[in-house]
């Protein structure tokens, strides 16, 4: 390992591992293989997790090798939702400003793409790195 990208490359191959195991885990313990309504038209609708950008990766990754017709990204568009609550709690840790903290949290019930884009326009003006991230 020479430099934190090289760690960063090993826990998200670690983490897709992982990921792999649970499904193979599954499949064994419930006899029936994980699928995907919008891979397979049957299924698991979404899955909830708490925007965590490597998890979320590896979990698109996984969706990638089921389907290649779709990078993880596209994968992810389909079948993810963060968890409200974790999204919550890291704008009330990090003790942003009011007006901040409820464009950040109109994000979640933003209901046009066109809303969500101004959301982020504004707070991207306050916190470039926040807007960058997520």
């Amino acid at each position: 390992m020479e430099n934190f990208g090289d760690y960063h490359d090993l826990y998200l191959k670690t983490d897709v591992l992982l990921l792999v195991n649970v499904f193979i885990n599954y499949t064994i313990m419930c006899l029936i293989i994980p699928q995907f309504k919008h891979i397979h038209g049957t299924g698991w609708s979404y899955i909830i997790d708490d925007l965590n950008y490597t998890q979320a990766k590896a979990f698109g990754l996984v969706l990638n090798e089921m389907d290649a017709t779709k990078n993880w990204e596209n994968h992810l568009i389909n079948v993810f939702k963060s968890c409200y609550v974790h999204f919550k709690r890291k704008i009330y840790e990090k003790r942003y400003d009011d007006i901040l903290a409820n464009d950040m949290l109109a994000l979640l019930t933003a209901t046009s793409e066109v809303e969500i884009n101004n959301l982020f326009n504004k707070i991207e003006t306050k916190k470039p790195e926040w807007a960058t991230f997520y």
